[in-house]
């Protein structure tokens, strides 16, 4: 996949995917923070790389580390309490009312234009977990506002895999192939 149309295809899902500060909160929720994720590579032996026309590997893979991106904290009233939403990219993922991670898992089909020469189809897993600076559960505090958060961290992995829909064109990587991302923010 060319560098960064991996990062701009692939993370605009994470956070249904992650990513751009002009986001509005989901419906019945109201904007709580702005942070900012940064991103880095994590170790994998799946890693896609290019087959060169003698049979050998290229030497760079396929796939670019997203920039820093920023993203949208938004709370909601639910049946259990105020639920914390990390939103971007077009939609927002909802933490689990009971503290624990955000997680979303997307497939994209069909991407055409990238470096295996074939159109491929993309599976992104997203776990994002929040910590409160008390660790304690995110609220409304007495003050109204709410819980200050600590910490952001996460992973982001993508699975590479040839689309039926490259109509026999020939694909210069090897799939099943990956990607894999830590980020963290505050």
């Amino acid at each position: 996949m060319q560098a960064g149309r991996a990062a701009l295809v692939l993370t605009a899902a994470l956070i249904a995917g992650c990513p751009t500060s002009s986001q509005t909160c989901p419906f019945g929720t109201a904007p709580v923070g702005m942070e900012s994720l940064t991103f880095s590579p994590k170790a994998s032996s799946d890693a896609c790389v290019v087959t060169a026309a003698d049979g050998g590997t290229s030497t760079g893979g396929v796939t670019a580390t997203p920039a820093s991106q920023s993203v949208t904290l938004c709370a909601g009233l639910v049946d259990a309490g105020y639920q914390l939403y990390l939103g971007a990219g077009g939609g927002a993922l909802a933490q689990a009312v009971d503290g624990g991670p955000f997680t979303a898992s997307t497939p994209i089909s069909a991407i055409s234009g990238s470096l295996c020469s074939c159109a491929i189809d993309v599976l992104e897993f997203v776990s994002v977990q929040v910590a409160t600076a008390d660790g304690g559960p995110f609220g409304k505090q007495t003050d109204g506002g709410f819980t200050p958060l600590s910490s952001i961290s996460g992973a982001i992995d993508y699975t590479f895999n040839r689309s039926a829909s490259s109509n026999g064109l020939a694909c210069t990587c090897g799939f099943p192939c990956g990607a894999h991302y830590l980020f963290g923010g505050l």
